[in-house]
């Protein structure tokens, strides 16, 4: 049952970054986080402790790995997420709650009702993935949690075209060797782009106009780059000239990506995809066996 998962996480020890452990010191003045947490309870309604408090009671990527799989089980919808928020107080109330501090020693946690409904509601509890998409995480073992958590997260609304496509690279992506591919940055890229184009997308279409857009950005982050290094900043103000942010390494990383998802699905990569279709000689197939081994290493790849 999904309630008892949560229950046993706050009773294991919720996880509290670095960061949001020196944010919860330095706004109360306490080094000690139980001491700050006492702080932050005793004075729960005003505005400034409430963003404070969800820093404590957000799930990090451990907790939402480790609860995963509780989730998909559960398989709930939004009137079921609202369920498990009710069930899930009512076990966490009725034990003892832990913070695993970054240093990891725990502090004792005393979460109010409203926390652990808080806690439950990012967990985005009803944006379970379609069941085709599911049922192919376990074959990335380590990773099939994450990726159950990078589609959950996303928040799409599933269509067939968008259950398709990332259906389609789970499928196909490398999962062995020195060249398997780091599914869950791959998905996560195509979460993004997905929720760049309507629900009924074509694929092929929207991967092309994704990569026109990412080439001229491209072009305009290189431009930027030359002018940055032959002028200095005052000239450039004299000439008028103002650029846009564009970075050029990040926006080579998102169409390395959109590479190889486009090889993944289409068979071709993205600088193709505004060239009409061509024929490709596989050769010649001598029986079945011989069909099926060409069919499974063609040429592209």
């Amino acid at each position: 049952m999904a309630a008892r998962a949560v229950a046993a996480r706050f009773a294991h020890g919720l996880t509290l970054g670095t960061r949001d452990a020196e944010a919860l010191r330095q706004a109360t003045g306490e080094d000690d986080i139980t001491l700050a947490l006492r702080r932050l309870a005793a004075d729960a309604d005003s505005c400034l402790t409430a963003p404070l408090l969800a820093l404590v009671y957000s799930p990090g990527p451990e907790d939402m790995r480790a609860l995963e799989p509780a989730l998909a089980g559960a398989d709930l919808d939004d009137a079921g997420a609202m369920e498990l928020e009710d069930a899930a107080a009512r076990l966490v109330s009725a034990g003892e709650s832990r913070l695993r501090l970054p240093e990891g020693n725990p502090a004792s946690l005393a979460p109010s009702v409203d926390d652990v409904r808080d806690y439950v509601r990012r967990l985005a509890a009803g944006a379970t993935p379609p069941p085709e998409l599911r049922t192919r995480l376990p074959r990335f073992g380590p990773d099939a949690a994450t990726l159950g958590v990078v589609l959950r997260h996303g928040r799409l609304s599933w269509s067939p075209a968008r259950t398709f496509l990332v259906a389609t690279l789970l499928d196909r992506m490398n999962t062995h060797g020195p060249q398997a591919d780091d599914a869950p940055a791959l998905i996560a890229w195509t979460m993004r782009f997905l929720d760049l184009f309507p629900p009924d997308l074509n694929p092929r279409e929207a991967l092309a106009e994704r990569h026109r857009a990412l080439v001229a950005e491209l072009r305009q982050a290189e431009f930027q780059e030359r002018a940055i290094a032959s002028d200095n900043f005052e000239t450039r103000l004299s000439q008028g000239l103002r650029f846009g942010h564009a970075h050029a390494p990040d926006v080579r990383t998102e169409l390395a990506s959109l590479d190889r998802a486009c090889r993944l699905a289409l068979g071709l990569d993205g600088a193709a995809l505004d060239r009409p279709a061509a024929a490709i000689d596989l050769g010649q197939a001598e029986g079945a066996e011989e069909l099926l081994r060409i069919l499974g290493n063609p040429p592209w790849e």
